[in-house]
């Protein structure tokens, strides 16, 4: 692992180091000691990341994403931070998240992926106060959560900003890869297939155009009007949800906010594979399907679930499939993680009101230019 640190990412803490030096240009810090309540994904990724949000920050706890974890990574990072496993019914509970803080720190920043600070942030905000100078999250569907939650304090939101369209479309790529080699090694070929994509977002967006380009048949559905018309200037075929499940043969859950409700289940087409973007407990309710439906295992990924003549098959246990063959987006996975390192230091920098911002334009264009300098060529083929 050291080497991987020494050689791989070297030019990743460059990145960082150039990034923090310019943008603290903008939004200074004043010597102020910030805590930072972190959730991560425990990927090789994450590495450079903590350590730069380290340099600037008191990382008090990090909350690792169960379903994302490289173990090497795991045992690296822990010998730095203090590192334990998220668990969503723990962290509702204020007490539970409140012991990790440093209640020495002149302040704290909750940094998000998913939304599991979202239920428990406006209680934060009325035990320290001032002390609590906000909240940063990542993903769309945890942005909706924090949303619905009504924020009570400073709230940064990285899931829209344009810096963030690059890594949606290659998780997008990325679940696509998983999905063909997985059906391959069962004897499937995507070619042909009717493929159901349930959430027309980004990401499912991104799976839908990568599925189609693989020659599957493949048909949309989403609760909202704008993206069903998205789906028709792309090419695609909407369907209502009751369609999607009766006639697809594989089923892509995207829409961050459950596809599949408990009276969904029985419309599935038998015989159909069903697979999420994200975690289960944001997709389908795992928990009732295995009270209700008999299960087998079909393979290490994949499981049958049936009741009577009615059956299906599950991946992964209905958690991103993209995680399974070690997903990543390559270095554009810096320009999310510079975007929330500038959304902390603009909290600490600015006297913002309880409201929901997102990072100015300027600062992803300082942003862009760096990581344009550092990692261009690596992209550019044309000589």
């Amino acid at each position: 692992m050291k080497y991987i640190i020494d050689k791989q990412y070297a030019i990743e803490e460059k990145f960082f180091k150039e990034i923090i030096a310019d943008i603290t240009k903008s939004y200074q810090i004043n010597g102020k000691d910030i805590g930072l309540v972190i959730v991560a994904h425990i990927l090789i990724d994450a590495i450079p990341f903590l350590e730069a949000l380290s340099s600037i920050f008191s990382i008090d706890v990090v909350f690792a994403k169960p379903k994302s974890i490289n173990q090497r990574v795991m045992d690296y990072l822990s010998a730095k931070f203090k590192i334990v496993i998220a668990d969503r019914e723990k962290i509702d509970d204020i007490s539970y998240v409140s012991s990790f803080i440093n209640k020495k720190h002149d302040g704290f920043i909750l940094i998000d992926i998913g939304g599991y600070f979202s239920s428990v942030s406006n209680e934060l905000k009325d035990e320290f106060g001032k002390k609590f100078l906000g909240s940063i999250e990542d993903t769309e569907n945890g942005f909706l959560k924090y949303i619905s939650n009504e924020v009570r304090y400073p709230f940064y939101q990285v899931a829209r900003s344009p810096l963030k369209t690059n890594e949606d479309y290659l998780v997008g790529q990325a679940i696509s890869f998983s999905a063909e080699s997985i059906f391959r090694e069962h004897g499937i070929l995507l070619n042909g297939q009717k493929v159901g994509v349930i959430g027309y977002g980004k990401i499912g967006g991104g799976v839908a155009n990568a599925l189609k380009a693989r020659q599957s048949i493949v048909f949309v559905n989403d609760i909202d009007p704008v993206k069903v018309i998205h789906s028709y200037s792309h090419g695609f075929i909407p369907q209502d949800k009751e369609s999607l499940l009766k006639d697809a043969d594989i089923i892509c859950l995207a829409s961050g906010n459950s596809s599949l409700v408990t009276s969904d289940i029985p419309m599935i087409k038998s015989g159909a594979y069903v697979f999420t973007v994200t975690s289960s407990d944001n997709e389908i309710d795992m928990k009732w399907l295995k009270e209700n439906y008999l299960s087998s295992e079909i393979s290490p990924m994949v499981t049958k679930y049936y009741k009577g003549n009615h059956f299906f098959y599950i991946i992964n246990d209905g958690n991103a499939i993209n995680f399974i063959h070690g997903t990543t987006v390559s270095t554009f996975i810096l320009l999310v993680q510079a975007e929330l390192i500038s959304c902390a230091l603009a909290l600490v920098s600015h006297a913002v009101i309880d409201s929901t911002y997102s990072i100015e334009n300027k600062i992803r264009q300082k942003i862009a230019q760096i990581w344009l300098k550092l990692f261009a060529s690596k992209y550019n083929h044309v000589k």
